[in-house]
């Protein structure tokens, strides 16, 4: 590695440790204080509180990571260019080009870095924290999962879903079972799934059975409105999502809920978005390298950030929609997933050959 190559890696990495150490920090301390009166409501011990939050940091890291990256790039570049050092290379016949090398290394080690660490890490660290957040701050009990099952408890019912697509408003699978004072099964009902609307979860495809003196009478019924103690966001809670899941876990998952005879689309898309998101790691740097390169003046590098952060979330509206529309089934999940890299990927590209 050149002296240069060598100056830039330590400028970009040593902005990038500032950045996202302060990033995490700041989004730490506002997690904390819109929680605070649950923790002292729940009387919780402050060092759990410190867990809590010791075990959000791995996740906040890889959500921040790839915007850190484009900062730190374009800030050490963007000081390189205020400060005459890129014009300094240019004149001893060093081509702007030549200070790409380090970055787009940067940027694809930061992209393998945070697909491992992501496998391995974040899962196991968000799933811990998730657990102290239902079972200790928010004392949910009444649901629990073991599997696809997925068990409650409500007033005078014991039910059972057989599957809960981590978000949305519909069920598959649905038993309850009413009891009265005694413990006596008096109502059984199995649909084939149910759909929450507002209070009021709609049975579809209903077996009823109802115990009518010493014996239960059993009727099929198209539709049938039930009111329960129960609203989708409880089931959240209790199902695995995708980010509690590494690579390997989550297609095996997938696979299982497609050979049940469920729609796994969901699944699919974050799937491929485990692979795509690091990527952006890559595409970021490049984006920022651009931008970085192409701003002169005095203003250059305040300018410069300003719009790398309009990119950063102009990304991440392109990416949150197409998953959206991925998870909808309304876009396939392999372009759902790779949409907004390759369109980002694109933008970069351009302005960086402009800048060249």
């Amino acid at each position: 590695m050149s002296i240069i190559h060598r100056y830039v890696t330590q400028s970009v990495l040593k902005q990038l440790a500032v950045i996202l150490a302060a990033v995490t920090g700041i989004y730490l301390t506002i997690d904390f204080f819109e929680k605070i009166d649950d923790f002292l409501d729940a009387k919780l011990l402050l060092s759990r509180v410190a867990t809590y939050f010791a075990l959000r940091i791995p996740f906040v890291v890889a959500q921040v990571t790839p915007v850190a990256i484009l900062l730190s790039v374009l800030v050490s570049l963007g000081l390189m260019v205020k400060h005459n050092e890129v014009t300094a290379l240019q004149s001893a016949g060093a081509h702007p080009g030549y200070l790409l090398q380090p970055i787009l290394s940067i940027g694809a080690a930061a992209a393998v870095g945070l697909f491992f660490f992501s496998e391995a890490v974040v899962p196991f660290a968000t799933l811990r924290a998730d657990t102290i957040w239902r079972q200790e701050v928010r004392k949910e009990d009444a649901v629990t999962a073991r599997e696809n099952d997925i068990w409650i408890r409500g007033k005078g019912f014991i039910g059972r879903i057989e599957y809960y697509p981590a978000q949305g408003k519909t069920v598959h699978g649905v038993s309850l079972n009413f009891f009265d004072e005694g413990f006596r099964l008096v109502r059984s009902l199995d649909a084939a799934q149910a759909v929450y609307e507002t209070k009021v979860w709609r049975l579809q495809e209903v077996i009823d059975q109802r115990l009518l003196g010493d014996d239960y009478v059993v009727s099929h019924v198209p539709e049938l409105r039930v009111s329960l103690d129960l609203a989708p966001e409880d089931l959240q809670g209790v199902v695995k999502p995708s980010q509690d899941m590494g690579y390997k876990e989550l297609a095996a998952y997938a696979k299982r809920v497609e050979e049940e005879g469920y729609d796994a689309t969901v699944y699919r898309v974050d799937l491929a978005a485990k692979v795509a998101f690091p990527l952006v790691c890559l595409v970021m740097a490049v984006v920022g390298a651009a931008i970085a390169l192409r701003r002169k003046g005095k203003d250059a590098l305040t300018l410069g950030v300003v719009m790398g952060i309009a990119t950063a979330f102009a990304y991440w509206i392109v990416h949150s929609l197409c998953v959206s529309l991925g998870h909808a089934g309304l876009y396939p999940a392999v372009p759902a997933a790779w949409t907004a890299n390759l369109v980002f990927g694109a933008f970069g590209m351009v302005l960086l050959l402009g800048a060249l």
